[in-house]
């Protein structure tokens, strides 16, 4: 049996919060997501734009780590790594002043400290370009679109 209920609170607390993703040495920050079963898999979907430079990192590796603080902890962190490239040469887990931590069954990193982890494998990858805009078009006026990106929640554990 698939449990949800840790799941959930992480989940609430990403979309509430914000949460680091981690792909390779690279961290950004991410707000949404969603965590379901598909395939006879427990999945995270995560939602990358194609010009943010994880989106490389993550087609590179096939894999990625969510790390979720919990009660608005880490909330300077997650400002700096949501507003600053380290394809621009910058240390975001230093400037951040986060720690790397190595991920137990994927080759990266999740962020100490956090609440809750999950480790990724990625199934697929879904162009968002193939997708009807009509509802949200407005959102990618400059077509920077996102990437969907199906994972294996492959390994989930809870400080």
């Amino acid at each position: 049996m698939i449990n949800f209920e840790d799941t959930a609170k992480l989940m609430n607390n990403l979309l509430t919060a914000g949460g680091f993703l981690s792909s390779g040495d690279n961290v950004m920050t991410i707000s949404w997501g969603m965590a379901g079963v598909l395939w006879r898999k427990k999945v995270f979907l995560a939602v990358v734009r194609k010009s943010r430079y994880t989106h490389s990192f993550i087609e590179q590796n096939k894999t990625f780590t969510v790390s979720v603080p919990y009660d608005g902890d880490m909330k300077s962190a997650l400002g700096v790594c949501g507003s600053v490239s380290a394809k621009s040469g910058i240390d975001k887990w230093e400037k951040a002043g986060i720690e790397k931590q190595k991920a137990k069954s994927v080759d990266g990193y999740v962020v100490k400290g956090c609440k809750g982890y999950l480790e990724c494998r990625v199934i697929t990858r879904l162009d968002m370009g193939a997708c009807d805009l009509k509802e949200i078009g407005t959102f990618y006026a400059d077509g920077d679109m996102h990437d969907f990106y199906f994972a294996e929640i492959i390994d989930e554990y809870y400080d």
